[in-house]
This record gives structure tokens, sequence and C-alpha cells, in this order.
């Protein structure tokens, strides 16, 4: 059983196609994974000039040259610790003003609650003061009608005494 087929027939290796034995092509299907990684401008330029250059004479790096390229990626890795810390305390700093903005929203928000708590209890008050207004009048308004009826009373009754 070939790499590029999932049946019996062959393989023709030239063209990775499956054949079978009456020679027709089966599959031009061909799957291959990749894998690959990101990474810096200066450790591309680094992989690709050493790809190039390739190795010395010998078949081995200098010492120089391999303790220049050590250096070269521990300044790469301090480049990429300081980028990270700086971007946290970006990060820690953002929070910080969205903490601040939440909290005076907060402020501001029960300020208004309670001008308007205050407000609704001035407007009740008001209202009451206003309905004991009324039932003050009320009572004068039938203390005056019961006075009324009684003078009538008074004065119909020395009519009928006359």
């Amino acid at each position: 059983m070939s790499k590029w087929s999932q049946s019996k027939d062959s393989n023709n290796a030239f063209t990775n196609t499956a054949t079978n034995p009456g020679m027709e092509i089966v599959s031009l299907n061909t799957t291959a994974h990749v894998d690959f990684q990101i990474i810096s401008a200066e450790s591309f330029a680094r992989e690709f000039k050493r790809s190039r250059q390739g190795s010395s004479i010998n078949g081995r790096k200098t010492l120089h040259e391999t303790v220049r390229e050590i250096r070269e990626t521990v300044e790469e890795i301090r480049r990429s610790h300081y980028e990270f810390m700086a971007s946290k305390e970006e990060l820690k700093r953002s929070l910080q003003d969205f903490i601040a903005t939440l909290e005076e929203s907060r402020r501001t928000r029960e300020k208004a609650l309670n001008e308007c708590f205050a407000e609704i209890e001035w407007h009740l008050e008001e209202h009451f003061h206003q309905l004991d207004q009324l039932d003050q009048l009320d009572r004068l308004y039938r203390l005056l009608i019961a006075i009324v009826v009684a003078i009538s009373l008074v004065h119909l009754y020395s009519e009928l005494e006359e």
C-alpha cells in the first residue's frame, strides 16, 4: 500500500498520483502538514544570513560567531522582556483609569439619585401640607355651615315664637 493512495493501487513517484494496474489516474490529492513559527525580524535575518553563508570550512562555527549569536539572542530576549513589561504597565494604567472612571460614575449616579429622592420628598411634603390646609378649610367650611344652620334655626325659632 502506498503513501498517497488509500487503495491497493501503486503510486507514480514522479507525479505523486495514485494509479491502478490499468494505469488510470485515481487521485491527484496529496496532503502535507506544515508547521511554522512566528519569529522576530532580527531572528529571521540572522537565520537567513546563516543559511546563505553556510558554516565555516571545517563545518563548525567559530567561537566568536557562537558568542556573538548568543549575545544577539540575549539582547533580543531583553528587548522582548522590556516590551512585555511596558505593555503590562500600560495595561495596568488603563485598568486604573477604568476603575477611577467607574468610581466617579458611581459617585455621580449616587448624588443624582439622592437629589431626585430629596426633590420627591419635598414635593410629597408640599402636597401633604396642601392637603392639611384643605382639611382645615374643609373643617372651617363645615363649621361655617353649622353656624349658618344654627343662626337660621335660632331665627326661625324666634319667628315661630312671635
